[in-house]
């Protein structure tokens, strides 16, 4: 584990070292106090996960609104530059024969 001490100010922010904010480049943070005193974690963690009938997302310390749809146009963006690429591959094949 690694440590640190940190201040916190008069308004209750406390700043994160550098070398933390660096390895969780995330805005938003969740604090919990647990029996060994508070933690906090990066708030937008992602898990996928598949079986036989389902496969999806699981943000077990929650996500932002703003955030999540973000990430969806992102993904739509990324399928529909892939389908666009898919479509040009084909109609060049086509027009090959």
């Amino acid at each position: 584990m690694v440590y640190a001490t940190l201040s916190v100010q008069k308004t209750g922010m406390i700043t994160l070292p550098k070398k933390w904010r660096d390895q969780h480049p995330v805005n938003t943070v969740i604090a919990e106090f647990t029996n060994d005193g508070l933690l906090i974690r990066p708030l937008d963690e992602i898990e996928f996960y598949e079986n036989k009938t389902h496969v999806g997302l699981h943000f077990p310390n929650g996500i932002e609104a703003g955030r999540l749809a973000t990430m969806f146009e992102m993904a739509m963006k990324k399928i529909d530059a892939e389908d666009a690429a898919s479509a040009k591959s084909k109609k060049k094949s086509r027009t090959r024969r």
